[in-house]
């Protein structure tokens, strides 16, 4: 069963706003210019990897099953 789109863009709403706390906290203003851009930046990272997921949820599934590797890998 898929999780709805809703369900998928909580972590990465959460995540935004961390991070635009954090950031606009310790820089004590909101109109950075930099701040903005990487919380835009950040969003559309998000976007496509909740898209990517939603579209396709068998490429986690394949990502998500490691394998052993070769004893010097360790």
């Amino acid at each position: 069963m898929h999780a709805s789109l809703a369900n998928r863009s909580v972590p990465v709403l959460a995540g935004l706003s961390i991070t635009a706390v954090c950031l606009f906290g310790s820089a004590g203003r909101l109109n950075w210019l930099g701040g903005w851009v990487l919380i835009g930046l950040s969003f559309l990272t998000g976007v496509a990897a909740t898209a990517v997921v939603w579209r396709d949820p068998s490429l986690v599934a394949e990502r998500r099953n490691i394998k052993a590797g070769k004893s010097w890998t360790k």
